[in-house]
């Protein structure tokens, strides 16, 4: 069954003379999605290049869905000059979606978003979860036999593999054939609903609700910090399908507590999500494990928020612990419970933690630098093309 596919604008228009056309692949949702749309719009500005984006939903058989949009899309793949791909550790289809593309054109930009894990089990992809034992089979046998050939093979097709941080970089370097870079994170349009830490009235998790995440340690903190403090806990984000019997269990306990946490669930629009990290007055992010960079650690500092968050790649190697948030060890629900009671406690710091957050990133995160480094890539790889 083809996915849905949403094309912004149409790959039968002719491409600038001046640069060339580009086809743009990326997931309809997720924060992955969100970071995508707004890559692929920056993009858009430099208007020597024509972006055509098409959006891959996740519905489905990932690698059934992948051949169906290879199909539909086919044409656009042989006429681009520069074929751009995204996806992080979720988006099977769109992983698919990358390797297929290179079949057709050595002309391909990957931007993985994920470290040391680039996608989860790929190989279990190739059948639909519609029985245990196709599930069980998929996942014990299939994924294990498969799932490092099909990587290696993306990384070794693609023409260029674009990465969030050095530390991937040195990672992949060994199996990439084609142009490796290191891109930075973009920065995202800024709320006009900004609040104050100090006069926000909750504390925020956003983000993707998987066992790397940490919101069951977030729900234990809480169960110290929250009777004794006037802030809501708020909790958006889709919740991963494989079962969390530690998190479901305090999720239902938490309903009988003083202070009970709110769950809000997905949030669609990327303006809503904004605008809800912009009038948090703390924003935690209890990861376990993380990728090389945190689009939702982008947004909260550049909304000049005060950040409580575990000492993972997207964090550490980002925020300076005491000058622009308060860094915890993972897996440690007592002392995230301390800082994140000290921070609600004190309006003042969570103000200056907030504009010392905000400042860096101004100077970390630019969306012209990733827009440069991402053009230059197409730009080589539209020049070795012409070559043959």
């Amino acid at each position: 069954m083809l996915m849905p596919a949403r094309v912004d604008r149409k790959a039968e228009d002719t491409a600038d003379s001046a640069g060339g056309r580009v086809v743009a692949f990326g997931p309809a949702t997720g924060g992955v999605g969100g970071s995508f749309s707004h890559t692929v719009t920056h993009l858009a500005k430099a208007s020597q290049w024509h972006i055509d984006v098409i959006r891959l939903s996740e519905t489905g058989v990932p690698l059934r869905n992948a051949v169906g949009a290879v199909r539909v899309h086919h044409r656009s793949l042989k006429a681009a000059d520069a074929i751009h791909v995204e996806f992080g550790s979720n988006d099977k289809t769109v992983f698919w979606f990358a390797l297929l593309a290179t079949l057709f054109s050595r002309s391909v930009t990957v931007v993985i978003h994920d470290f040391p894990l680039m996608v989860n089990h790929p190989a279990a992809g190739f059948l639909p979860e519609t029985s245990r034992w196709k599930t069980r089979l998929s996942y014990r046998i299939l994924s294990p036999a498969f799932d490092g050939t099909v990587k290696r093979m993306l990384l070794r097709r693609a023409g260029a593999v674009t990465v969030m941080s050095e530390e991937a970089r040195h990672g992949w370097q060994k199996y990439v054939h084609g142009e490796l870079v290191v891109i930075p994170h973009g920065e995202f349009p800024l709320s006009n609903r900004r609040l104050p830490p100090s006069e926000g009235t909750y504390v925020l998790f956003a983000g993707f609700i998987g066992p790397g995440k940490g919101v069951d340690l977030l729900l234990e903190a809480w169960r110290t910090v929250g009777g004794s403090c006037d802030l809501e806990l708020l909790i958006a984000g889709e919740q991963a399908g494989t079962h969390d019997p530690r998190l479901e269990t305090l999720r239902r306990q938490a309903r009988e507590w003083s202070n009970p946490p709110r769950w809000v669930g997905y949030v669609a629009s990327e303006e809503a999500l904004q605008s809800l990290i912009a009038r948090a007055a703390v924003v935690v992010l209890p990861y376990r494990r993380s990728s090389p960079a945190s689009g939702i650690l982008v947004r909260a500092m550049a909304e000049g928020r005060a950040i409580v968050a575990t000492r993972v790649p997207a964090t550490f190697r980002t925020l300076r612990d005491q000058l622009d948030g308060l860094l915890v060890p993972p897996n440690d629900a007592e002392i995230l419970a301390a800082k994140l009671s000290e921070v609600i406690r004190d309006p003042d710091l969570r103000d200056r933690l907030g504009a010392s957050a905000a400042e860096r990133a101004r100077a970390s995160f630019s969306s012209d630098r990733q827009r440069d480094v991402l053009l230059s890539a197409y730009q080589r790889l539209q020049a070795k093309s012409r070559q043959f």
